[in-house]
This record gives C-alpha cells, sequence and structure tokens, in this order.
C-alpha cells in the first residue's frame, strides 16, 4: 500500500528489507525506542502510515 501510495505521487525512494538482517532492525527499533517498525522513513523521521497517506495527499514530498 505505501509502495503504491509513494508510486502514484511520482516519489523517488529506495527500500530496504529489515527482515534479511536482524541487526539492523534491532537498532533501528532501539534508535527509535519503538516495538514496531514504521513503514517510511522521510526528512530523517520515522514515519507510520497514516501518516504517508496525509502527506502524499498534501504533496509535501
Amino acid at each position: 500500500m505505501a509502495v503504491d501510495m509513494l508510486k502514484r505521487h511520482e516519489v523517488e525512494f529506495g527500500s530496504f528489507d529489515l527482515l534479511t538482517d536482524n541487526e539492523v532492525m534491532e537498532e533501528i527499533q532501539k534508535y527509535y525506542n519503538w516495538p514496531l517498525l514504521p513503514h517510511i522513513y522521510f526528512e530523517g523521521r520515522a514515519r507510520g502510515f497514516r501518516h504517508i497517506g496525509k502527506v502524499a495527499q498534501e504533496k509535501v514530498f
């Protein structure tokens, strides 16, 4: 869903499969002090799915 939304708004993005690297996944969880991983990071901040939709609609990307 998030990828489709980014593509619809023609946002350039990259990806990384956290499930392939436990160390990276654990460090991100520690860094953000949050047990769940956000869907996306931009402007140096972690963002959740609801925020992605809001930002995409406002075309802040």
